[in-house]
């Protein structure tokens, strides 16, 4: 039987290379501008693991105790639980993640005026809109590595997309050595995607975003950088505006 896979291989996925991060709106929308994405390499890992609603389970016995019906409906994924690492303290990062707020350099400082700390957000907090997540892996091909052969047309990247995720910063360990960033949270689906927050989702798939998957796999023809030049950066990004 043909494989019906782009390229006619099979790819697996290693490393995880690329984090985008975008604003949603009250409705779950991007929002689009500046200072409402990011764009980052400081990505270290990420487990998504599925929240299960168990299906029900009809059982019918006779008066001897004899099973007469037994049922067992289908387990449902309710959401993906997340569970990541971040190997640098980006605070517009934060704020865009974790919500808070931002501190700035007083007069006088050689950074003055410009983001030097961070607040996280505490119980009397408003609270924040969801975000979309996203994390991007490489693409190796069975039998062959990142390498492809001629006429080959597979991704050579995958998005991993949370369309609609709410991230708590973890645990804080104040170590000798690397300081790392964990965080925790929750993601569902997204009705109000649409091409997301870099507005490149049709580049990409022929179909509309999935309205009902809290976990979506996309292929990349490179690392999607949404018009940036040159590498990933600290804070925040403009995210496209309307064409």
């Amino acid at each position: 039987m043909a494989t019906n896979l782009a390229g006619g291989v099979c790819i697996g996925h290693y490393d995880v290379c690329l984090v985008r991060v975008g604003r949603l709106d009250a409705l779950c929308a991007p929002v689009y501008g500046a200072d409402n994405g990011v764009i980052s390499s400081a990505i270290v890992s990420l487990t998504a693991g599925p929240e299960i609603e168990a299906g029900a389970e009809v059982l019918q016995k006779n008066g001897c105790g004899a099973i007469l019906i037994n049922v067992k409906k289908q387990d449902k994924i309710k959401r993906r639980n997340l569970t990541g690492v971040i190997g640098l303290h980006d605070y517009e990062m934060f704020e865009l993640m974790f919500g808070g707020g931002l501190l700035t350099g007083a007069a006088g400082t050689p950074w003055a005026g410009e983001v030097s700390g961070y607040a996280e957000p505490g119980p009397d907090s408003d609270d924040r809109n969801p975000i979309s997540f996203e994390v991007v892996v490489r693409n190796a091909i069975q039998g062959q590595g990142q390498c492809q052969a001629a006429g080959e047309t597979s991704p050579s990247y995958t998005g991993y997309i949370f369309p609609k995720a709410f991230l708590t910063r973890g645990d804080v360990e104040i170590v000798e050595g690397i300081q790392v960033v964990n965080f925790t949270g929750t993601s569902e689906p997204n009705p109000a995607y649409f091409t997301g927050p870099f507005r490149d989702w049709d580049d990409y798939a022929a179909e509309t975003f999935p309205d009902y998957s809290s976990m979506v796999e996309i292929g990349y023809d490179e690392l999607p950088l949404a018009g940036i030049v040159g590498a990933p950066d600290c804070g925040y990004q403009t995210t496209p505006a309307s064409s």
